[in-house]
């Protein structure tokens, strides 16, 4: 092959291969714009007429990459800056990717995602734009955190509505105390701890004394309420870890960790006197009677409850009105 032949082979090599990477510049989907640092755009391909809604190439070639930008990037930075900083990052590492607000010629703003590479073309060094559209991602994105933030709070409103439906199920409706069932559930968690600290842990029965007259000469509606007055004024001497329980009808009970026999009797004094001199609803004055128990190693729950209820029987016989330990019961 002369020379002729050779260097005409050449021309059709490189005429092929312009044609070939012309049509991948042609029909890509991204936006590809050829950018010269100095003159701004000088190409682009059909995919940013599309993007930028420009009707020929001629609307987007000469402009500043600045005239495609949102005035402000996040963090309310001017687009300008950031121009400058993405392309001189470009030109040191070959290449630079970020995301950006791009804006149309029509002024709408949207989200994409830009690919800067750094090249070399006759001589001078050049810089091509990838820009892929991100409007569709962003709002999958936005509807995913969307959805994902009702999940949380309806995961939240569960909890509240559980965390309800367990308080409603562990408390006296009338009187907000909480309720056998609730005391059933924390004993073991409190003889455990007790048996582990080697603290006491005492319980005291309290009755309403001559309670049943009270609905009978007053109606049911003023014994409710002698009820509710009567847990709230117990509640009030109580410290935050003793627990009132609605032991059911008038009667009260109240776990005392950390508290002897002794201990837990000198605390029901204290709220045998705040109650006798208390005045309830249609003028009321009322008594308790109280019996103290500490938890012993032998005891099971039964037993323990038996003699703490032994200790109120002893006082209610007594004269009622007074405090009786179950060791002296």
């Amino acid at each position: 092959m002369d020379d002729r032949e050779t260097l005409l082979a050449r021309i059709a090599l490189l005429e092929e291969s312009e044609h070939y990477f012309r049509t991948l510049f042609e029909t890509t989907l991204d936006a590809i714009l050829l950018i010269d640092p100095e003159r701004g755009i000088f190409d682009c391909n059909p995919a940013s007429l599309t993007m930028f809604r420009a009707t020929s190439r001629r609307a987007l070639c000469q402009l500043r990459p600045s005239a495609l930008s949102a005035r402000h990037q996040s963090g309310w930075i001017p687009s300008a800056d950031l121009i400058v900083h993405h392309m001189a990052e470009a030109f040191e590492k070959g290449h630079s990717r970020f995301e950006w607000q791009a804006r149309r010629l029509d002024g709408e703003e949207f989200p994409v995602h830009v690919t800067l590479i750094a090249i070399a073309l006759h001589g001078r060094r050049m810089v091509q734009c990838v820009m892929r559209d991100q409007t569709e991602l962003k709002s999958r994105e936005r509807e995913a955190l969307l959805a994902h933030k009702a999940l949380k709070q309806s995961n939240h409103e569960l909890q509240v509505a559980l965390e309800q439906l367990q308080l409603a199920a562990s408390t006296d409706q009338l009187t907000s105390a909480w309720n056998r069932r609730f005391f059933n559930k924390v004993l073991s968690t409190e003889r455990a701890r007790a048996a582990r600290s080697g603290h006491p842990l005492s319980l005291i029965l309290v009755d309403i004394d001559h309670f049943k007259a009270i609905p009978d000469s007053h109606g049911h509606l003023v014994g409710d309420r002698v009820l509710v007055e009567m847990a709230a004024l117990l509640q009030e001497s109580l410290r935050q870890s003793d627990y009132l329980i609605r032991w059911g009808g008038e009667e009260f009970a109240i776990l005392t960790p950390d508290l002897d026999e002794e201990n837990g009797a000198q605390l029901a004094e204290r709220l045998r006197d705040k109650v006798s001199n208390h005045r309830f609803s249609e003028g009321l004055t009322l008594t308790i009677s109280a019996g103290v128990a500490q938890l012993n190693d032998e005891d099971v729950p039964t037993r323990w409850v038996s003699r703490a209820d032994q200790a109120l029987y002893s006082a209610k016989t007594s004269g009622r009105n007074r405090v009786v330990m179950a060791a002296s019961a």
